[in-house]
Formats: C-alpha cells, sequence, structure tokens
C-alpha cells in the first residue's frame, strides 16, 4: 500500500520506531521526533550529519559493511548497534 507524502509524516510522528531516512553513503536526510530518545539533538542539528557520527565506535564497520549488503535481493537488516 503506497502512502502519500502526509500520510508517511503522520506515520512517522506517531509510531514508536525511531527513523532515520539516509543517503546511501549514510548521511542523514530526515528523522522523526523520536529520534530525540537516541540523540539529544534537535531535528536541524542532525540532519547532513552521518549516522556513523552517533554509534560507537566498535560498531561503525559492523554498521557500514551491514548498509551495504542492502539491496532489492537483501533488503532486510536484523543487526543491532550501540549508540552512546
Amino acid at each position: 500500500m503506497a502512502f502519500s507524502l502526509e500520510q508517511f509524516g503522520i506515520l512517522t510522528e506517531k509510531t514508536l520506531l525511531i527513523l532515520f531516512i539516509m543517503t546511501k553513503d549514510g548521511q542523514i536526510v530526515e528523522s522523526n521526533k523520536r529520534c530525540k530518545i537516541l540523540l539529544p539533538s534537535e531535528n536541524q542539528e542532525i540532519k547532513g550529519r552521518y549516522i556513523t557520527d552517533f554509534i560507537i565506535d566498535e560498531d561503525v564497520h559492523i554498521f557500514t559493511k551491514t548498509i551495504s549488503e542492502l539491496s532489492e535481493q537483501n533488503p532486510i537488516v536484523n543487526e543491532s548497534f550501540t549508540f552512546p
């Protein structure tokens, strides 16, 4: 089921999930308000930064490898990453 941009915006703010929209190299384009639980920054301070700026150093390599393996044939990631 496809959503309009407005419906998608409402869903992202009502969900209990922490959501990031990122470029392929991990630059944060958008995030929802729940991200404040994980990152004590305003949304405008998060945009443009890289998600790896927030992941602990030991997990950056695993995160980068996992994201690089995403494709239409392998669309699901089942990994956990630690944030300070």
